[in-house]
């Protein structure tokens, strides 16, 4: 049985786990793959560096955002970006229910219908693409089962 063991002890982000994906296996072509799946503007581009942070050495994915700052987006505009584009059917789901659970959790907090709901850092291009790499790192490795800390 193949699983994964994530330690969230000392804090976890989109970009930590995505290159945790890729120090697993996960080609870097398939983060690649994502940015022209999504239709992104050539700007934005991806580099990849062994890195090391207080004795934890790993694979980077370093992003170079557009010089265009991005507008804060509804979570059917990430939806509806989500839905036409060319990822697989199991990246598209999985992406779409992870904002789908941070628009629920910020429509509480803000005591408003999930419609209402505009992420700001959340709708950036950078945290899209976090979570597309990080779905897409997952089905690309199939483990049977994920635990976290």
């Amino acid at each position: 049985m193949k699983s994964i063991y994530i330690d969230c002890s000392l804090g976890i982000s989109g970009d930590m786990l995505a290159s945790a994906l890729l120090d697993l296996g996960v080609p870097y072509s398939v983060f690649l793959d994502n940015l022209v799946s999504l239709k992104i503007d050539r700007n934005y581009k991806l580099k990849f560096n062994q890195g090391d942070s207080k004795g934890i050495s790993g694979i980077v994915c370093l992003k170079n955002e557009s010089k265009f700052k991005d507008l804060s987006r509804s979570f059917n505009d990430i939806k509806n970006l989500l839905l036409d584009s060319s990822l697989n059917n199991y990246v598209k789901k999985k992406s779409i229910r992870v904002f789908e659970i941070l628009a629920e959790a910020e429509a509480i907090v803000h005591g408003s219908e999930i419609s209402e709901v505009h992420f700001h850092e959340l709708g950036s291009i950078d945290s899209i693409l976090d979570i597309v790499n990080v779905c897409s790192g997952i089905d690309n490795l199939k483990p049977e089962k994920i635990y976290f800390s």
